[in-house]
């Protein structure tokens, strides 16, 4: 069965089994794989993505437009000739894209790995964690540093359409989401790491908080306090 890994923190990155995924057309396929991934746990009426992407555009040149970006996703992912669908019967792999005449989504059970929902899932378990303090806690330490580890930068970097003008919007919301999420995370751990006089590493994590929120005064605050011997 393949594995596809989608990569959207600080760069646009998609693989079938190790390989990089070949065969996108344009900008816009690749953008629609990457929202239907993020937005897997949803089923998407076809109507409406049409517009989302091609707003432009009459309602019946919209829903062209949009059959033929999926027959172009189905192709690069191996699926061309496939229903799309979970009826296949037992011990069928599972298809990425799940397709019927008026809906589409991202199979959420398939084997897919998505950075932004390592990340999700990750904060998550932090908030569910039943720790006395979060500051001394070790377990949820680490999943913040996979979080560190996780967020390479901004959340489809660079990624514009033009006239998208609701693709944006929900482009940027993400995007600030994560980055709000990924600033408290780094100030969770300079916290953590100064508790236990590990004071290199809390200087580092100190370092891309301010890097990442150059205005927040807490973080360029923490770059004022450096020990001599690490400057």
């Amino acid at each position: 069965m393949a594995r596809c890994s989608i990569s959207l923190l600080g760069t646009i990155h998609f693989t079938l089994d190790g390989s990089p995924l070949r065969g996108l057309e344009s900008t816009k396929v690749r953008l629609l794989l990457a929202y239907l991934a993020v937005e897997s746990a949803q089923v998407h009426e076809r109507e409406r993505l049409a517009g989302l992407f091609w707003p432009e555009m009459s309602e019946a040149q919209a829903r062209h437009s949009l059959s033929q970006a999926l027959y172009n996703l189905k192709q690069s992912l191996g699926e061309a000739g496939k229903t799309g669908d979970l009826s296949a019967g037992p011990g069928a792999p599972a298809p990425f894209l799940l397709l019927t005449p008026q809906t589409v989504q991202f199979n959420p059970h398939g084997d897919t790995w998505l950075d932004v929902h390592a990340f999700d899932l990750a904060l998550a378990s932090v908030h569910r964690h039943a720790h006395r303090r979060l500051e001394t806690c070790a377990h949820c330490a680490r999943l913040l540093q996979d979080m560190e580890t996780l967020y390479r930068g901004d959340f489809l970097p660079g990624a514009s359409l033009r006239g998208c003008q609701a693709f944006e919007e929900w482009a940027l919301v993400r995007r600030e989401r994560l980055h709000l999420q990924m600033c408290a995370a780094l100030s969770d751990l300079v916290t953590y790491h100064e508790g236990r006089a590990e004071t290199r590493r809390a200087l580092e994590v100190a370092q891309r908080w301010a890097h990442l929120d150059p205005f927040n005064e807490p973080a360029q605050r923490g770059l004022m306090f450096i020990p001599p011997e690490l400057k």
